[in-house]
């Protein structure tokens, strides 16, 4: 759902007070990964839209010494005296993510003033569509208030709270694209020099995103893991970053680096190859590829999300299906034949219902444009 400001502004006032030229309104978007999964801490190439699910933080001045917050997704509200931000311990739940951005902005030379916020999101918690990249950014904005920040510097400063105060050692892909994405269009990363180029979607191939409905909690060891994993392989393989590896090198380790390294290696000529594509069945081909790859060799899939996957192969019009996101649960993504949208939703959520019980999540993904203030 799309909302107006003015139905933003309208909701933050009933909740803080003040006139509608108090009320400033910042989006951000999630966004779904095309191509390059678990590549980017590796410093290797991604491949992202953002999406049309956004959250929106709205602001408002007050002159309590205090940042006050309040999500309207779980109805919860913080408040701290801006003077105690930067020693503000975590709390190990959404309001990290605005603590963590406050403190980067601190450190960064960006005082953060008094306000009152309103964050509202339509980007599923735990679907593995960067809901905590979308916070983070709107948040961002919404505290820098109209001052000026060079978009690398920003994409960095909320790389940062996340991995230093949320503690969730993540790369730079989820907040690069929630900046810097152009509506209808994926953007391609290189995630060492922080180069990126748009390439257009083709309006012919409709993206889709199902979610398992099975949360992902990548903060729990798993996602650590591999990141670990990753810096061990390249450390025995004497390169800067698994990036630098071959897949002949690959094959001088031995057991789960063996194949840590294989898929970093091959994930990261897929995104070359998935741009290079001449046809929807060729990047469809690329998508059941990557999805093996993250399966045997990455091992971040799960029964319910390879199921996922086998169900849309098995219908006419789908091209591909993969995993997105860390994985470990949270959605898989589809490209689809416009035509056989309608025959797509009906088999995925009658076929899952019938494995797992659970109706799963079905979003049409329209490539969308990054973040900005919206009033």
């Amino acid at each position: 759902m799309v909302f107006t400001t003015e139905s933003l502004s309208d909701a933050h006032r009933r909740k803080w007070g003040g006139s509608s030229a108090d009320v400033k309104v910042y989006r951000a978007p999630g966004r779904v990964n095309l191509m390059g999964e678990h590549t980017d801490y590796t410093e290797g190439f991604v491949l992202p839209i953002a999406l049309d699910l956004a959250c929106y933080v709205t602001r408002s001045k007050n002159a309590s010494g205090e940042l006050r917050v309040v999500s309207e997704n779980n109805g919860q509200e913080r408040r701290w005296p801006t003077s105690a931000l930067p020693v503000v311990q975590p709390m190990h739940d959404w309001s990290d993510y605005i603590v963590g951005i406050a403190k980067e902005l601190f450190r960064a030379g960006y005082p953060v003033e008094p306000a009152n916020l309103r964050v509202h999101s339509t980007v599923p918690i735990g679907a593995g569509l960067s809901s905590s990249a979308a916070i983070e950014v709107a948040t961002a904005l919404a505290l820098l208030d109209g001052r000026s920040i060079p978009d690398i510097e920003l994409i960095q400063l909320c790389r940062r709270a996340e991995n230093r105060f949320v503690g969730m050692p993540c790369g730079v892909m989820d907040q690069y694209v929630c900046v810097k994405a152009g509506a209808g269009s994926m953007l391609e990363i290189d995630c060492r020099t922080l180069e990126s180029h748009a390439a257009p979607w083709p309006e012919e191939v409709a993206i889709l995103a199902v979610n398992s409905m099975v949360r992902h909690e990548l903060g729990q060891g798993a996602y650590r893991t591999r990141v670990a994993e990753c810096a061990e392989a390249r450390d025995l393989l004497g390169v800067r970053a698994l990036r630098d590896a071959t897949l002949d090198q690959a094959d001088t380790l031995h057991g789960e680096l063996r194949r840590r390294t294989r898929h970093i290696v091959s994930e990261n000529a897929r995104v070359h190859d998935f741009l290079a594509a001449g046809s929807p069945a060729e990047r469809g081909e690329l998508f059941y590829a990557s999805h093996a790859s993250l399966r045997d060799d990455y091992a971040v899939s799960c029964p319910e999300l390879d199921s996922l996957v086998e169900i849309a192969r098995g219908i006419e019009g789908v091209y591909g299906a993969r995993m997105t996101g860390g994985g470990f649960g949270g959605c898989t993504v589809n490209l689809v034949d416009p035509a056989a949208i309608p025959e797509f939703e009906a088999k995925v959520r009658q076929d899952y219902l019938a494995a797992y019980g659970v109706v799963p999540g079905i979003y049409r993904c329209m490539p969308s444009a990054g973040a900005a203030r919206q009033v």
